[in-house]
Protein backbone atom coordinates (compact mmCIF):
# COMPACT_ATOMS: atom_id res chain seq x y z
CA UNK A 1 0.00 0.00 0.00
CA UNK A 2 1.39 3.38 -1.00
CA UNK A 3 1.32 6.28 1.48
CA UNK A 4 -0.86 9.28 0.65
CA UNK A 5 2.20 11.39 1.37
CA UNK A 6 5.43 10.67 3.17
CA UNK A 7 3.99 11.56 6.58
CA UNK A 8 1.53 8.68 6.38
CA UNK A 9 3.09 5.24 6.70
CA UNK A 10 0.52 2.43 6.37
CA UNK A 11 1.23 -0.30 8.98
CA UNK A 12 1.76 -2.92 6.27
CA UNK A 13 4.35 -0.85 4.36
CA UNK A 14 7.44 -1.36 6.56
CA UNK A 15 8.85 -4.82 5.80
CA UNK A 16 12.30 -6.39 5.63
CA UNK A 17 15.15 -4.11 6.66
CA UNK A 18 12.74 -1.23 7.34
CA UNK A 19 10.72 -3.28 9.82
CA UNK A 20 13.92 -4.56 11.42
CA UNK A 21 15.21 -0.99 11.78
CA UNK A 22 11.98 -0.03 13.55
CA UNK A 23 12.43 -2.95 15.94
CA UNK A 24 16.03 -1.96 16.67
CA UNK A 25 15.02 1.67 17.27
CA UNK A 26 12.26 0.59 19.66
CA UNK A 27 14.70 -1.52 21.67
CA UNK A 28 17.17 1.37 21.81
CA UNK A 29 14.41 3.65 23.14
CA UNK A 30 13.79 1.10 25.88
CA UNK A 31 17.52 0.91 26.58
CA UNK A 32 17.79 4.70 26.78
CA UNK A 33 15.05 4.80 29.41
CA UNK A 34 16.86 2.10 31.40
CA UNK A 35 20.21 3.92 31.14
CA UNK A 36 18.68 7.17 32.39
CA UNK A 37 16.99 5.54 35.38
CA UNK A 38 19.25 2.63 36.37
CA UNK A 39 21.30 2.51 39.57
CA UNK A 40 23.27 -0.50 38.32
CA UNK A 41 26.84 -0.97 39.61
CA UNK A 42 29.95 -0.09 37.63
CA UNK A 43 30.69 -3.60 36.36
CA UNK A 44 27.17 -4.03 34.96
CA UNK A 45 27.30 -0.63 33.26
CA UNK A 46 30.69 -1.38 31.66
CA UNK A 47 29.42 -4.76 30.47
CA UNK A 48 26.42 -3.08 28.88
CA UNK A 49 28.69 -0.49 27.22
CA UNK A 50 30.72 -3.31 25.69
CA UNK A 51 27.52 -4.86 24.32
CA UNK A 52 26.62 -1.55 22.69
CA UNK A 53 30.10 -1.40 21.12
CA UNK A 54 29.50 -4.87 19.68
CA UNK A 55 26.16 -3.77 18.20
CA UNK A 56 27.79 -0.73 16.62
CA UNK A 57 30.53 -2.98 15.21
CA UNK A 58 27.84 -5.04 13.43
CA UNK A 59 26.31 -1.96 11.74
CA UNK A 60 29.31 0.26 11.02
CA UNK A 61 30.57 -1.59 7.90
CA UNK A 62 27.38 -0.75 5.99
CA UNK A 63 26.71 2.45 3.98
CA UNK A 64 24.93 5.33 5.71
CA UNK A 65 22.61 8.09 4.47
CA UNK A 66 21.31 11.07 6.38
CA UNK A 67 17.70 12.23 6.13
CA UNK A 68 18.81 14.94 3.68
CA UNK A 69 20.84 12.48 1.60
CA UNK A 70 17.94 10.04 1.55
CA UNK A 71 15.48 12.68 0.37
CA UNK A 72 17.84 13.69 -2.41
CA UNK A 73 17.73 10.16 -3.84
CA UNK A 74 13.97 9.51 -3.51
CA UNK A 75 11.73 9.34 -6.56
CA UNK A 76 8.48 7.92 -5.10
CA UNK A 77 6.21 8.56 -2.12
CA UNK A 78 7.14 5.12 -0.74
CA UNK A 79 10.84 5.96 -0.82
CA UNK A 80 10.20 9.33 0.83
CA UNK A 81 8.26 7.54 3.61
CA UNK A 82 11.27 5.36 4.44
CA UNK A 83 13.33 8.43 5.30
CA UNK A 84 10.50 10.40 6.90
CA UNK A 85 10.27 7.45 9.30
CA UNK A 86 13.65 8.54 10.67
CA UNK A 87 12.58 11.98 11.89
CA UNK A 88 13.26 13.12 15.43
CA UNK A 89 9.74 13.24 16.89
CA UNK A 90 7.59 10.94 14.75
CA UNK A 91 10.00 8.46 13.20
CA UNK A 92 9.64 4.90 14.44
CA UNK A 93 13.03 4.19 12.86
CA UNK A 94 14.68 6.82 15.07
CA UNK A 95 15.78 5.68 18.55
CA UNK A 96 15.48 9.18 20.04
CA UNK A 97 11.89 9.62 18.81
CA UNK A 98 9.14 9.26 21.49
CA UNK A 99 7.52 8.52 18.85
CA UNK A 100 4.56 10.86 18.25
CA UNK A 101 1.48 9.68 16.35
CA UNK A 102 -0.15 12.15 13.96
CA UNK A 103 -3.69 12.15 12.64
CA UNK A 104 -6.38 14.58 11.57
CA UNK A 105 -10.01 15.31 12.38
CA UNK A 106 -11.42 17.47 9.60
CA UNK A 107 -9.17 20.58 9.64
CA UNK A 108 -7.62 19.83 13.03
CA UNK A 109 -4.18 18.23 13.30
CA UNK A 110 -3.79 15.89 16.27
CA UNK A 111 -0.59 14.64 17.88
CA UNK A 112 -0.43 11.95 20.54
CA UNK A 113 2.84 11.45 22.40
CA UNK A 114 4.12 10.04 25.67
CA UNK A 115 7.50 11.33 26.83
CA UNK A 116 9.56 8.95 28.96
CA UNK A 117 12.45 9.57 31.37
CA UNK A 118 14.86 10.49 28.57
CA UNK A 119 12.88 13.73 28.09
CA UNK A 120 12.73 14.82 31.74
CA UNK A 121 13.25 18.44 32.73
CA UNK A 122 12.25 19.34 36.28
CA UNK A 123 11.64 16.12 38.26
CA UNK A 124 8.67 14.19 36.90
CA UNK A 125 7.97 16.62 34.06
CA UNK A 126 8.73 16.97 30.36
CA UNK A 127 11.52 19.42 29.51
CA UNK A 128 9.95 22.59 28.14
CA UNK A 129 12.05 22.42 24.98
CA UNK A 130 10.46 19.10 24.06
CA UNK A 131 7.01 20.57 24.71
CA UNK A 132 7.81 23.32 22.20
CA UNK A 133 9.18 20.80 19.71
CA UNK A 134 6.00 18.75 20.00
CA UNK A 135 3.88 21.79 19.16
CA UNK A 136 6.12 22.61 16.20
CA UNK A 137 5.77 19.06 14.87
CA UNK A 138 1.97 19.13 14.98
CA UNK A 139 1.92 22.60 13.41
CA UNK A 140 4.07 21.22 10.60
CA UNK A 141 1.61 18.38 10.07
CA UNK A 142 -1.21 20.92 10.02
CA UNK A 143 0.43 22.49 6.97
CA UNK A 144 0.56 19.10 5.31
CA UNK A 145 -3.13 18.33 5.78
CA UNK A 146 -3.95 21.80 4.45
CA UNK A 147 -1.99 20.86 1.35
CA UNK A 148 0.59 23.60 1.80
CA UNK A 149 4.23 22.92 2.49
CA UNK A 150 5.34 25.46 5.09
CA UNK A 151 8.20 26.23 7.46
CA UNK A 152 8.11 27.76 10.93
CA UNK A 153 8.58 31.52 11.00
CA UNK A 154 7.58 32.04 14.65
CA UNK A 155 6.55 29.88 17.58
CA UNK A 156 5.35 31.02 21.00
CA UNK A 157 4.57 28.63 23.84
CA UNK A 158 2.74 29.46 27.06
CA UNK A 159 3.43 26.95 29.81
CA UNK A 160 0.34 26.82 32.02
CA UNK A 161 1.35 23.95 34.31
CA UNK A 162 4.05 21.28 34.40
CA UNK A 163 3.61 18.63 31.68
CA UNK A 164 3.93 15.16 33.23
CA UNK A 165 6.19 12.36 32.04
CA UNK A 166 4.74 8.94 31.28
CA UNK A 167 1.29 10.30 30.43
CA UNK A 168 -0.17 10.43 26.94
CA UNK A 169 -0.30 14.03 25.78
CA UNK A 170 -2.77 15.23 23.19
CA UNK A 171 -2.03 18.21 20.98
CA UNK A 172 -4.75 19.74 18.83
CA UNK A 173 -3.77 22.37 16.28
CA UNK A 174 -5.89 24.52 13.98
CA UNK A 175 -5.34 27.36 11.53
CA UNK A 176 -6.52 30.70 12.90
CA UNK A 177 -6.08 32.75 9.73
CA UNK A 178 -4.28 32.89 6.41
CA UNK A 179 -2.67 35.94 4.83
CA UNK A 180 -1.23 35.10 1.44
CA UNK A 181 1.59 32.65 2.02
CA UNK A 182 1.48 33.18 5.78
CA UNK A 183 -0.71 31.06 8.03
CA UNK A 184 -1.30 31.69 11.72
CA UNK A 185 -1.90 28.65 13.87
CA UNK A 186 -2.91 27.81 17.43
CA UNK A 187 -2.78 24.68 19.56
CA UNK A 188 -3.23 23.31 23.04
CA UNK A 189 -1.65 20.39 24.85
CA UNK A 190 -3.62 18.34 27.36
CA UNK A 191 -2.65 15.64 29.84
CA UNK A 192 -5.50 13.71 31.42
CA UNK A 193 -7.94 16.33 30.19
CA UNK A 194 -6.02 19.25 31.72
CA UNK A 195 -4.36 21.87 29.52
CA UNK A 196 -0.65 22.05 30.30
CA UNK A 197 0.47 24.39 27.53
CA UNK A 198 -0.78 26.46 24.61
CA UNK A 199 1.04 27.65 21.53
CA UNK A 200 0.65 29.96 18.57
CA UNK A 201 2.78 30.17 15.49
CA UNK A 202 3.32 31.63 12.05
CA UNK A 203 4.18 29.46 9.06
CA UNK A 204 5.33 30.55 5.63
CA UNK A 205 4.29 28.51 2.62
CA UNK A 206 7.01 27.10 0.38
CA UNK A 207 5.96 25.32 -2.78
CA UNK A 208 7.13 21.78 -3.51
CA UNK A 209 9.63 22.82 -6.17
CA UNK A 210 11.27 25.35 -3.85
CA UNK A 211 11.41 22.81 -1.00
CA UNK A 212 13.02 20.23 -3.26
CA UNK A 213 15.60 22.77 -4.37
CA UNK A 214 16.47 23.51 -0.73
CA UNK A 215 17.02 19.86 0.16
CA UNK A 216 18.22 18.73 -3.24
CA UNK A 217 15.44 16.19 -3.73
CA UNK A 218 13.75 14.94 -6.86
CA UNK A 219 10.03 15.14 -7.53
CA UNK A 220 8.27 11.86 -6.60
CA UNK A 221 6.85 9.88 -9.50
CA UNK A 222 3.13 9.30 -9.68
CA UNK A 223 1.65 5.81 -9.60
Amino acid sequence: MMPKHYWDVPPALPTGAWAAKRELAAKLRELAAVVVTTDAPEDALLLAAEAVDEAAFVLCPFPTRTFKEGFASCTSAEQFAVFADRTALTGESNPISPPMKLSKDADTAIGLVTFGPSFEGIPGCVHGGFVAAAFDQVFGYLQVIRGTGGVTAALEVRYLRPTPLGVELRIEATTSSVDGKKSFVAAKMTAGGKVTAEATGKFVEIDAARMRSIIGAQAPKEG
